[in-house]
């Protein structure tokens, strides 16, 4: 949707009510709603695991072959109790990235 160099938006579906529903990263360097700078984020502050993007299954076998050809790494599980497989990666953070997808075979 639209990038600089202090955020990223990306359009992940549309939204209600004319606005988008969106994944926004912004860089470090902003200050925070309150005004504040951002410290080091530390791990005992957070419960954050992981989060989760949901994909097509038509997109699945693509986005691993994207991996591959970049030589990113990742690992794939399924969830056969909610027919759902998914493909994690790490960020350059170490953030983990799910991306998951219905699967009816499964």
């Amino acid at each position: 949707m639209s990038e600089s160099e202090n955020y990223t938006f990306f359009k992940i579906a549309e939204g209600f009510g004319g606005h988008n529903q969106t994944l926004a990263l912004f860089a470090k360097t902003n200050l925070n709603a309150f005004g504040e700078e951002f410290k080091s984020i530390q791990q005992k502050n957070t419960t954050l695991h992981h989060f989760a993007l949901e994909i097509d299954k038509k997109d699945y076998k693509e986005i691993k072959a994207f991996f591959n050809k970049e030589n990113i790494a990742y690992i794939t599980e399924v969830f056969e109790w909610v027919s759902w497989k998914s493909i994690f990666i790490k960020d350059p953070e170490l953030n983990i990235i799910e991306f998951v997808c219905y699967d009816s075979e499964i």
